[in-house]
């Protein structure tokens, strides 16, 4: 086990001279640490701060994008001046390197609180952006929804239009089937009617030829007992025949007596 040595402070003291009989001693008071920092405030010191920031802006330039480095630019640029300002100063002058300190180390707060404040503004530029793309991702995401619903709508809209046409295709196919029934069926009554008229006429035919006979035959004989009357006639049936009649009459309505 390590133990940890005692960490005694040596007080600082003047020895007498040896000629000196009293036996005191001087114990000098232990100094501040502004003091402590204005022993250090020369040139050699200044100059390593200033390095010392020189690193970290260099640092800082390449954790940064490729886009924002030029920012750095002009800050490594004063310090490399303002270093090479200092080392052409005396060395002998502490008050200058003190009030050089101070002017940094006011620079630097500043810089601190301007680069928390480009923080602070980048944090709330972020934030913006976060939430303007969730708006714009929300308002395509229901430009999508309506997108999608007003196709639905449209397809539902052709799709009862097709429904539709397609119900009057069949209602068209189903009246023309009937009208072609309809058809069929005058065309075979209208056949029967024609075989039936046919046979009628045929019918009727031998019908009116006997009836015409029989006229022929009784005009024939009332025209012999005219004759023998002495009773002049012309027959009717040869002037029916010489004038292209099927049948004529006496001119004398009373011969029919």
């Amino acid at each position: 086990m390590l133990h940890k040595k005692s960490s005694t402070r040596k007080m600082p003291y003047n020895k007498k001279k040896k000629n000196d009989k009293s036996s005191t001693w001087t114990v000098q008071a232990p100094k501040t640490r502004q003091q402590k920092i204005d022993e250090r405030l020369n040139k050699t010191f200044v100059i390593k701060r200033i390095d010392s920031h020189l690193s970290y802006l260099g640092r800082e330039k390449k954790r940064a994008p490729v886009e924002d480095r030029y920012i750095y630019d002009n800050e490594i640029s004063w310090y490399d001046r303002w270093k090479q300002d200092i080392k052409a100063m005396p060395q002998e002058d502490p008050l200058i390197f003190k009030e050089i300190f101070f002017q940094n180390k006011q620079l630097r707060q500043e810089i601190s609180i301007k680069k928390a404040r480009i923080n602070e503004l980048e944090d709330r530029i972020e934030q913006v952006k976060s939430e303007k793309n969730r708006e714009i991702e929300e308002l395509n995401i229901k430009m999508q929804i309506d997108a999608e619903e007003a196709v639905n709508r449209h397809k539902e809209e052709l799709d009862k239009k097709e429904a539709e046409l397609q119900n009057i295709k069949n209602l068209y196919i189903e009246k023309h089937h009937d009208l072609e029934r309809e058809n069929n069926e005058l065309k075979k009554k209208i056949e029967k009617l024609e075989i039936d008229l046919e046979r009628s006429l045929r019918i009727n035919g031998r019908n009116v030829n006997t009836q015409y006979q029989n006229l022929r035959e009784r005009t024939t004989a009332y025209q012999i007992m005219l004759n023998k009357q002495g009773i002049k006639t012309t027959p009717v049936f040869e002037r029916a025949e010489s004038e292209d009649m099927s049948l004529y009459f006496y001119e004398d309505e009373n011969n029919d007596n």
